[in-house]
Order: structure tokens, then sequence, then C-alpha cells
């Protein structure tokens, strides 16, 4: 079993040394910068011949076993270097990790290229329109170009029955899955100056999900919850730019995208997914009884709809 055997010493001297350990440096390394994240700190470590690296680090020794933390960065290199193969371009380039506390820094880390920019500043009234409306389109096509890129059919797939038919319709037994980011929100997004968007950042809780969650809205579109009537008219303006941006492309994953989004049952399906997979979303749903304001499920008329429909396009 892994264990630390002293506390991490992530000083400017140590992080230089435990990346060069990797081969990964150059002349004139010097630490510019310091991100905390909710699960990572991040160190832009640059050079004055190469591009600068990007220094990947758990922030909370403390919230799980040594086990369980080289576990979960390992997961996120993997997912990295999947992405890079698949030709998925938005996601940093992983230059390399140490999945050990014995190194300068005592413990693991990633090695990412760093994303040149800023992460994009998104509230009710920034950015403004039409630049939003452009935007919201950049990040359905890269939510698009993540499903097409990482669609595979799994053998065995769990759901909770109770519903199960009226939210899925013909897709009950679908095992497709694809990968969903985990956390694809405004803050995870560096732009650059002109708001053309560069990389999606922290792949921590990315994975293969069931498509129907992997085509769902953003979590960032859904309001306090979807169909919440306090639902403001900004995300809803933000909902019809993302369906226009989908509109306009032609993969399978942007068609599956717009079969999920644009039925009539897209609030209540979006939540209902979203609590196989987390008990506070599942105990707001008990607690309405499985029934949200302004959610309906699947009737005759979307029925129809998916019959003579085809997201294989």
């Amino acid at each position: 079993m892994a264990s630390p055997s002293k506390t991490p010493c992530l000083d400017p001297e140590n992080i230089v040394a435990a990346v060069a350990q990797l081969g990964i440096g150059g002349t004139g390394p010097s630490l510019d910068a310091m991100f905390d994240g909710g699960q990572c700190r991040v160190y832009k470590l640059s050079f004055q011949d190469r591009e600068s690296v990007a220094v990947r680090a758990p922030r909370h020794m403390s919230g799980g076993s040594p086990d369980g933390i080289i576990s979960a960065l390992r997961t996120e290199h993997e997912t990295l270097q999947t992405l890079e193969a698949k030709g998925f371009r938005w996601a940093p380039e992983c230059h390399g990790s140490s999945m050990t506390f014995d190194n300068p820094v005592r413990q693991p880390f990633l090695v990412l290229a760093w994303a040149e920019g800023s992460n994009l500043v998104w509230n009710k009234g920034c950015p403004p329109r039409p630049l939003r409306d452009t935007l919201l389109g950049q990040m359905a096509e890269i939510q698009a170009s993540l499903i097409e890129c990482t669609l595979e059919t799994e053998k065995d797939c769990d759901h909770q029955k109770a519903l199960l038919h009226r939210v899925l319709g013909r897709h009950v037994y679908d095992r497709t899955m694809a990968m969903d980011h985990g956390d694809f929100k405004p803050e995870n997004i560096i732009v650059d100056a002109d708001y053309k968007i560069k990389c999606i950042i922290d792949w921590a809780f990315a994975g293969l999900v069931p498509l129907l969650r992997a085509a769902g809205l953003p979590r960032f579109l859904w309001g306090t919850y979807p169909g919440c009537p306090s639902e403001s008219a900004t995300v809803g303006k933000d909902r019809q730019s993302y369906a226009a941006a989908l509109a306009t492309m032609a993969s399978s994953g942007a068609s599956y995208m717009r079969l999920v989004q644009a039925s009539r049952s897209v609030n209540f399906c979006t939540i209902y997914v979203e609590s196989l997979l987390s008990k506070n979303v599942h105990a707001l749903l008990a607690e309405h009884k499985w029934k949200l304001p302004g959610c309906e499920l699947l009737g005759d008329e979307d029925e129809e709809e998916l019959r003579h429909s085809d997201f294989r396009g």
C-alpha cells in the first residue's frame, strides 16, 4: 500500500526537481502562478526555452487514502491519454506523471500542457450577447465532439426501474456509453482574448457514462434545477442558443444531443438521469414524489418522435 512518509513539500525548488525527474525541463525554470481548485492545486512552471507546463497535485491529502489519491490521479491521467489518442483537441496534453509519494514534492502529480488564456467569466450579464451565443455554440460543439470520439458499448449497465421506460423511451436498454467531463462549466473553460475556447480543464471527474447522460444539458444550463419556476430568462435564452448551435451540426454526437435536449421531457429526463448517480438529487426527486414543477415525462407524441429518430445518423 502507498503511504506518504512526510508532509508534501510544494516549494518551487522541489517542484522543479520533481518535474525534472520525469525528463521534463528547460533553462531558467520559474514558478509563475498557483491556482487552488476544489480537488487539486495547479502550479504554472515556465521556462525560457520551451512552453510552460501545469503541475497538478492533489490539494486535500486528508480527503482520502494514499492509494485512493493515486488511483484518482491515475484515472485522470488515463482519461487525458485516451482523449489525446482519439484526437479530442480541447483537453490539455499530459506530458508525464509521478504516481508515488517518493519524489521531491512527496506526493503524486500530473504534468500537463499549460493552457494560455483565462478562465471564462459567466454570469447574467457577462459575456453579453451575441458573444454569449457564439460561446454557447463552441460549448455545444465541444460536448458533441467528446461524445463522438468516445462512443462505445457497455455490456452491463444498471438503471433505476421506476419510471425508467417513460424517461428513456425506446433507449431504455441502450448500452451505448460516451465520456462525460463531469464538471463542464464556465470556470473550467479557458478562453483567449477573443473569447475563443482554447482548453477545457479539470478532468478529475470525467468518465464513461450512459449516452443519455453524456448528451444531456450541461449543468450550468439547468437553472436552479430543470423546470424550476425560478429558472432565469437568461438561462432560457442560453438553452435556446445551445439548441440552435446543435441544429447546425451533422455529427452523430450532436444528433443524439438534439434528440435528448429537444424532447418535451428534457427537464425531467436531465434531473432523473442525474438521480442515478447523485444521492442529493435522488433525495430531491423523492421529496417531490418524482414530479417537479414544469417537468414532463415522455408522452405519446415523444414516443412517436423517438420511433422515427436515430441518433446514429
